[in-house]
Order: C-alpha cells, then structure tokens, then sequence
C-alpha cells in the first residue's frame, strides 16, 4: 500500500476514533513496518490532548520522510515535528491577534475620552 492510500485510510479513522492513540499506533507500525506496541497508545494519547489529534497525524507523515530514522527514542521526534507544525500553524493567527488587540487599546483610548454622564435614578 502506498503512503497516499495509508495515509487517506487513517485520516479517516482518526477523524472519527474514540481512542485516537490506537489509531495512531497503528498507522505508525503499519507505516514504518513496525511491530503494533500496546504501550504506545498512552503516548500518543498524550501528544492528542497537546496537540490535536491531525497534528500528530501530519506529524508522522512528515516523519516517514526522514531517511534512516532511529525507532528508539521516536517520542522526542514526533513531540519536536508536532511542537513545530503546531507552531506553523498557530504563527498566523499570532499578527492577527496583534491587530485585534490594537483595535481594543483604540476603543480603550477612546472610551477614556468620553465622559460617562450616570443620572440619578431617585430624580424622577
């Protein structure tokens, strides 16, 4: 099977998996052509809950093109492939943030200058 069909197989599941970790499990040993390792869940469970449940999965396609990659300490490099696409993503919204909170320091300027005008509700 190739990585495109792999890879559109799985994305479905985890869309819509109760336990994305054991999906994600999965489509790792199948990618890599690894032994299915139950301990694994718990990990990638833990990557879902940090970083979304497509992060991790782009995260390992990302990975399968990584030419000799060491299976031993495979966390520390899917945790930095996540850490980085999730930052990709996330530095957009980081200008538009910035332009959202200078329009509410302008509204804040603005507020200050006007004066409140609070009427005596015993005055009726």
């Amino acid at each position: 099977m190739q990585i495109e069909d792999l890879g559109n197989t799985y994305i479905e599941k985890v869309e819509t998996a109760d336990n994305p970790g054991s999906i994600l499990t999965k489509f790792y040993s199948e990618l890599f052509d690894m032994p299915y390792d139950v301990r694994m869940i718990g990990q990638f469970n833990k990557l879902v809950k940090l970083y979304g449940r497509f992060t991790v999965f782009l995260s390992l396609m990302d990975m399968y093109e990584i030419p000799e990659l060491n299976h031993q300490r495979i966390f520390s490099l899917i945790t930095y492939l996540c850490k980085k696409r999730f930052n990709m993503e996330n530095s957009a919204s980081a200008s538009d943030m910035q332009d959202v909170i200078k329009e509410h320091e302008k509204r804040i300027r603005e507020n200050k200058k006007t004066k409140l005008e609070i009427r005596n509700p015993f005055d009726e």
